[in-house]
């Protein structure tokens, strides 16, 4: 279980992501000091680490591997290898947050939803700069698909705002729906590329 559910964030996070520069990307991971175990972590905070580790490690190899062998993975690839590692710390932050017995998890739902809203911007953008540039234009279809994942991110960070984080139901009926927006997401990617076989 466990295991299926790491994969799932794991490919949420690359589907998602986190949109970070390319020049950090090239660096490989940095020594964080929020991912040193602690003597009295909870099993959240040991899972969040875990999956930094893993993040981490799956981007090293990927950058390890284009050293030897150059273009093995694309630089696409690599960044959203590198979102994960992101969505992994952010993951990470927020476990923290609530071990520490943060009261308002506000600042951390804030960064979370409106580096979502970044990343959805900067992804339409760049298709539609590919679409405007290339004799191969962009789908119609996609270019509004991703305009349209742009604007649910912008509305999801509006609705952050008003988020009653004083209340646990309302954060976790604000975690349930954004899981279910990311799964409904990933079903649409995994339709989309079992059509291309």
């Amino acid at each position: 279980m466990r295991s299926s559910t790491l994969k799932l964030c794991f490919c949420i996070a690359a589907i998602v992501g986190l949109g970070l520069p390319v020049l950090v990307i090239a660096q490989g991971p940095q020594k964080d000091p929020t991912n040193q175990p602690g003597p009295n972590d909870s099993l959240s905070v040991r899972y969040a680490r875990a999956f930094v580790s893993l993040t981490q490690l799956e981007w090293q190899r990927a950058l390890d591997t284009n050293k030897r062998v150059p273009g093995t993975y694309s630089t696409e690839s690599i960044a959203a290898l590198h979102r994960s590692v992101a969505f992994a710390q952010a993951l990470l932050d927020q476990s923290l947050a609530k071990s520490e017995g943060q009261k308002d998890p506000k600042a951390t739902i804030m960064a979370f939803t409106e580096a979502r809203a970044k990343a959805a911007e900067a992804d339409y953008q760049r298709a539609v700069e590919f679409s405007n540039r290339s004799q191969f234009a962009s789908d119609k279809t996609e270019l509004e698909r991703l305009r349209l994942i742009a604007e649910i991110t912008k509305l999801r960070v509006e609705q952050s705002k008003t988020l009653d984080t004083n209340s646990p139901a309302a954060v976790l009926q604000w975690e349930v729906d954004q899981l279910r927006e990311d799964v409904l997401l990933l079903s649409q990617q995994v339709a989309r590329l079992a059509i291309r076989q």
